[in-house]
C-alpha cells in the first residue's frame, strides 16, 4: 500500500512539472513532416540540381553564406571577409570551434577541399564558380579566394554554392555523399528511403541554436490531392506545391495556413535546336503565337503566376521587358506556312508530372493548342531524376524534342537567368543549355557582362540579350509562378524561403 502511494505521489509531482513547461520544450520529441512533391535527385551539394534536395541538404551542411528572406547575402559558416578594392579577391574569415557530424573539425583545410572538389565535379552549377583562379589558405581560419577576373555577383553566387561538408567524408570511399550528407547543421542525416522519405534528426552537439524538434522528416508525395489530404489530416504538418484547385478549399481549414510566396522562377518550354524542325525560327515563333500564355495564368493557375514578357524574371536585376508573342493563330499558321511546315508535324513534350505548378494540366494545354496549328504533341511524363538524366544529355546523344522546365534565379541577377541557358558553353551537360542555343553575339554580350561592374551598363547589356534571344524564341515562355505551400497552424517558425525552400531549423510544434 505504501508503495503505491508513493508511486502516485512521484506521478502527480512528474505531471505538475511538465504543466509549467513552454509547449514547445513539451513536444521538443516530437517529429515534424513535411510533405514535398518530388524524389531529390541528390544529397551532394557538388551534384545536385533541384529545390527539392537544396531543401533537405542544407538543414545538414551548412553554407559559408546564404540568403535571407530579403535576398541579402549573410554570413552562416563564415564569420567576416573582405573584398579587395580592384574585386579580384576575396578574404574569407571562419567560425572557429565547429564540428562536422563525424567529429572533424570545420577549419579553412576543410573550405578548400569543398571548393575545390565543387569545381572538379563539374555538377550542374560549377560554372557559377569558374572564376575561381585559386585558392589559397592565410590561416587555420581565414582563406583567400583569387578570382580570374572581378565578377560582380561573386558573393551571391558563393552563398548559392559554399556549401561545407565533413571532408572525411568526402575522403571516405565507404560514403555516398549523393545519399549520406555529413555536415555542420542543426540536423544529421538518418536515412532516405527511394521514392517515400528522407529522415534527418537533430544535431545534439550543433554550434548554433539546438533544434526544438527532434526528427525531420520530408515525405516524398508526388500527387498534388494526396499532399493536401496529409496537410488536412495532419499526416503532414507542411506541405509544398499545392495546386490551386485545392487553395479555397483548404483556405476555409482553421487549423492550415496558405503560404503565397512571389519567387524569380520562370517556367518555359525549351525546344531542342539540333533536331529538325525546332532549328528554324519560325517555327519557334509560331509556337509561340500558338499558346495562350495569358489564359494559363488566368484559368489554369487561377492567377498564381504571371504571363512573360522577358526570359528574365520581374525582380531579378537585368530584367527588362520585350513585346509579347500574343496569342494569335493567324499569325502562328502564317509562320508555319513560311516555314514550310503548314501540315504540322509530330513532336514529344517531357516533363515531370508534380514538379511545377500544375503541370499535368499545363502541358495537356499546350497539347491542346499546338493541334491547332497541326502539331501532333505526345506527352512523356518521366520521374524526375530520370527526367533531368534525359534533358542533361550531350546534343548527340539526346533524345528530348520539348521539355518543360522551371528556373529560379537564386541570385536574382540576370547572369544566373541567362549565362546558364543561353552561352555555347554551357551546353548539356556542361550547364543547362539543354535547348543547344548558340548565338555568337549573345555569348559576347553573356561574357562581357560577368566582368562588366558597373549596374547601370550591366543593365544595358542585359536589355541587348534579352532582345536577342527573345527574338530567337527557343524557349515558348510562359510565366513566372507564384509557389503555394501550407502547413498547420501548430507549428511555430518555419520559414517557407522565396527561394522555394522550407527551412524548419527554428521550428517547433506547440498545443
Amino acid at each position: 500500500m505504501d508503495k503505491n502511494i508513493t508511486l502516485i505521489a512521484i506521478i502527480l509531482i512528474l505531471s505538475l512539472a511538465f504543466a509549467f513547461l513552454p509547449s514547445n520544450e513539451i513536444l521538443a520529441e516530437e517529429s515534424l513532416n513535411i510533405a514535398i512533391n518530388v524524389n531529390p535527385d541528390s544529397l551532394d551539394p557538388a551534384n545536385y540540381s533541384s529545390i527539392p534536395s537544396n531543401m533537405v541538404f542544407r538543414h545538414v551542411i551548412e553554407p559559408l553564406f546564404d540568403f535571407n528572406q530579403d535576398g541579402e547575402v549573410i554570413p552562416v559558416l563564415a564569420k567576416d571577409y573582405d573584398i579587395s578594392d580592384d574585386g579580384g579577391t576575396y578574404t574569407i574569415e571562419i567560425h572557429e570551434g565547429i564540428n562536422f557530424h563525424d567529429g572533424s573539425y570545420l577549419d579553412a583545410e576543410a573550405v578548400k577541399m569543398n571548393l575545390e572538389r565543387f569545381l572538379a565535379e563539374q555538377g550542374p552549377f560549377a560554372f557559377m564558380l569558374n572564376m575561381i583562379e585559386d585558392i589559397n589558405i592565410e590561416d587555420n581560419y581565414t582563406i583567400e579566394l583569387n578570382l580570374e577576373y572581378p565578377f560582380a555577383p561573386f558573393l551571391e553566387h558563393l552563398a548559392v554554392n559554399s556549401f561545407i561538408a565533413s571532408p572525411e567524408s568526402l575522403g571516405n570511399e565507404n560514403i555516398n555523399n549523393s545519399t549520406n550528407p555529413v555536415g555542420t547543421g542543426p540536423f544529421e542525416f538518418s536515412e532516405w528511403v527511394e521514392g517515400e522519405h528522407i529522415r534527418l534528426h537533430a544535431n545534439p552537439d550543433y554550434w548554433g541554436s539546438e533544434p526544438e524538434i527532434n526528427q525531420l522528416t520530408f515525405d516524398i508525395v508526388p500527387e498534388d490531392s494526396t499532399r493536401s489530404v496529409m496537410l488536412e489530416t495532419g499526416e503532414a504538418d507542411a506541405a509544398t506545391n499545392i495546386p490551386v484547385q485545392d487553395v479555397s478549399r483548404i483556405e476555409q481549414i482553421d487549423e492550415i495556413e496558405i503560404k503565397e510566396i512571389e519567387t524569380p522562377r520562370k517556367i518555359f518550354v525549351g525546344f531542342n535546336l539540333e533536331k529538325d524542325p525546332f532549328d528554324q525560327q519560325k517555327v519557334r515563333q509560331a509556337i509561340n503565337y500558338a499558346v495562350d500564355n495569358d489564359m494559363i495564368v488566368e484559368e489554369l493557375l487561377d492567377g498564381f503566376g504571371r504571363a512573360s514578357d522577358s526570359t528574365v524574371a520581374e525582380d531579378v536585376f537585368g530584367y527588362s521587358s520585350q513585346e509579347t508573342y500574343n496569342y494569335d493563330i493567324e499569325r502562328a499558321t502564317e509562320l508555319m506556312e513560311k516555314a514550310g511546315h503548314e501540315d504540322g508535324f509530330e513532336t514529344t513534350l517531357y516533363y515531370s508530372s508534380g514538379r511545377y505548378m500544375m503541370d499535368d494540366i499545363i502541358v495537356q494545354a499546350i497539347q491542346d493548342q499546338l493541334a491547332e496549328i497541326n502539331i501532333d504533341v505526345n506527352l512523356e511524363n518521366l520521374e524526375w531524376a530520370t527526367y533531368l538524366e534525359l534533358i542533361n544529355s550531350p546534343p548527340e546523344e539526346s533524345e528530348h524534342e520539348m521539355y518543360y522546365l522551371g528556373w529560379i534565379s537564386y541570385t536574382r541577377d540576370a547572369d544566373l537567368s541567362l549565362f546558364p541557358f543561353f552561352h555555347s558553353e554551357m551546353w548539356s551537360p556542361a550547364g543547362q543549355n539543354h535547348a543547344f542555343f548558340q548565338n555568337d553575339r549573345v555569348d559576347e554580350l553573356l561574357e562581357q557582362a560577368r566582368v562588366e561592374l558597373d549596374h547601370a551598363e550591366r543593365e544595358n547589356i542585359y536589355s541587348e540579350i534579352n532582345q536577342e534571344i527573345w527574338e530567337e524564341a527557343p524557349w515558348i515562355y510562359l510565366h513566372s509562378e507564384t509557389t503555394i505551400n501550407a502547413q498547420r497552424e501548430d507549428v511555430n517558425d518555419l520559414i517557407h524561403h522565396y527561394l522555394e525552400y522550407i527551412d524548419a531549423s527554428n521550428a517547433y510544434i506547440s498545443d
